[in-house]
Formats: C-alpha cells, sequence, structure tokens
C-alpha cells in the first residue's frame, strides 16, 4: 500500500493499535487500491485456511534405493561383526586350525613322522 503511512498486512494481522486501526479502517474505505489489496489478504487466508493439514513425509521412496542398499558380503561382515556369539565362534575356528596347522608341521620335523610316511 503506497498511499497510506500504515501498512495493510499489520492492519490485517491485528497488529496495529486501536488508534491506527482506525484511521487505516478510514482510509481503505476511501482508497479503491488499498480495498483491492486487502480483499486480496482475505483471498489469501481464505485459501491457506482451506488447505488440509499433512504431516511431512519423512523420507521420500525413489526407485533407484535399491543401489544404496549393502552388498550381500557387506551384510554378511555386517552381521558377523554385529553378533558377538558369531565373532566368538570364527575367533574359536581360527584359533583351532591355527593349532591344527602347527601341531602337523612338528610332527613333519619329528623323527616318527617321515617314519611313518615310508
Amino acid at each position: 500500500m503506497n498511499c497510506s503511512p500504515f501498512d495493510l498486512r499489520d492492519y490485517f494481522l491485528k497488529e496495529l493499535p486501536d488508534s491506527e486501526r482506525r484511521q487505516v479502517e478510514a482510509h481503505v474505505g476511501n482508497c479503491q487500491p488499498c480495498l483491492e489489496e486487502l480483499d486480496r489478504l482475505h483471498l489469501t487466508e481464505a485459501a491457506l485456511f482451506a488447505l488440509r493439514e499433512e504431516e511431512i513425509p519423512r523420507r521420500i521412496g525413489f526407485v533407484s534405493d535399491q543401489v544404496f542398499e549393502p552388498s550381500a558380503w557387506r551384510r554378511w561382515w555386517a552381521g558377523l561383526w554385529g553378533s558377538t556369539a558369531r565373532l566368538a565362534f570364527a575367533a574359536a575356528a581360527m584359533l583351532s586350525v591355527a593349532i591344527l596347522v602347527s601341531a602337523l608341521r612338528r610332527w613333519s620335523r619329528s623323527p616318527f613322522g617321515p617314519a611313518l610316511r615310508k
């Protein structure tokens, strides 16, 4: 509103004191452009209140989401490290293999290991 010292938005939102509000009402009654501006503000308010409130979606799904899913190897690896029981079993299996390999190497170096092979 260029012709009035008051902002019509302040009037519309009821943020003006009573004395200024009365002055704006008197001005709007005589000024066609200001009346049209006030009507547009009422129309905008009506349009906004006509919209129904919806919750904003947290995440939008895309067709390409499968690209971001971990591979089978990564899922297996994460499952291994995420489970204490699986991790303990893998550690025990590795220790058992290490003990077995060590025993076999010692046995092959002993005097009884090569003799039994002949």
